[in-house]
């Protein structure tokens, strides 16, 4: 949002506030989880920002090595797991994905899971949608210390950008 962008941090507002109490609910603090968009920029993500801001996303997954990714809403699911299914069909269900980066000189990977879930913004506006959050929450908590909560038939994604990964 906008007052992100002069703030200077994401999820700031009434975003922020149902944020920390739907962590708080999981018991996770905020400081013990890394919080990144899928644009860098203010404003409602379009596929024009999306694909803008994709290598930088894929760098921020490689370089911070997450064993888990949550992904709030339908926008970051189907960007992070490429998958074009409703969020109902996916949503709580986590996926081992791989990502990749094809440089010039190195070759980068990296293999977490990706958990789906509902917005904050949907939850802003259905406090039913809290509950469901919350048990994604935890079960993404429980996947970060390595106790898998039930395993699925895998899917292996790759996304494979071709440039040179920056700072490395």
């Amino acid at each position: 949002s906008q007052e992100d962008d002069k703030k200077g941090k994401l999820f700031t507002s009434d975003f922020g506030y149902k944020l920390n109490y739907l962590l708080g609910r999981a018991s996770l603090k905020r400081s013990e989880v890394y919080l990144t968009n899928i644009v860098k920029c203010a404003g409602t993500p379009k596929k024009k920002h999306m694909d803008a801001c994709e290598d930088y996303l894929l760098y921020e997954i490689l370089k911070n090595k997450p064993k888990v990714i949550v992904t709030l809403g339908a926008e970051a699911t189907n960007r992070v797991t490429d998958s074009k299914q409703r969020l109902k069909q996916v949503r709580g269900f986590p996926e081992k994905k791989v990502f990749k980066w094809e440089g010039k000189t190195k070759k980068y990977r990296h293999e977490c899971w990706v958990i789906p879930t509902h917005g904050i913004a949907a939850a802003l506006h259905n406090w039913v949608l809290d509950d469901l959050i919350v048990r994604d929450l935890k079960v993404a908590k429980k996947y970060a210390e390595g106790y898998p909560v039930y395993q699925l038939p895998q899917t292996k994604v790759s996304v494979v950008a071709k440039h040179d990964l920056p700072g490395a």
